[in-house]
């Protein structure tokens, strides 16, 4: 049905797109990378952190 169509479509439309030069993988990977280092802006994200976060059981 409809869904087949619009899946045909937008492979259609990103191969296009990445012909003429355009990445919408890369960008929109860019925009997240950017929104996540805006949010995390002077916090410690370091993966030590995540770690110690993870072992310890405050329950």
């Amino acid at each position: 049905g409809k869904n087949i169509t619009v899946i045909a479509e937008v492979i259609a439309m990103n191969y296009l797109l990445k012909h003429y030069g355009y990445d919408p993988a890369k960008a929109f990977q860019e925009r997240i990378k950017s929104s996540i280092g805006e949010k995390t802006k002077g916090r410690d994200m370091s993966p030590k952190r995540a770690i110690e976060y993870f072992e310890g059981d405050i329950e």
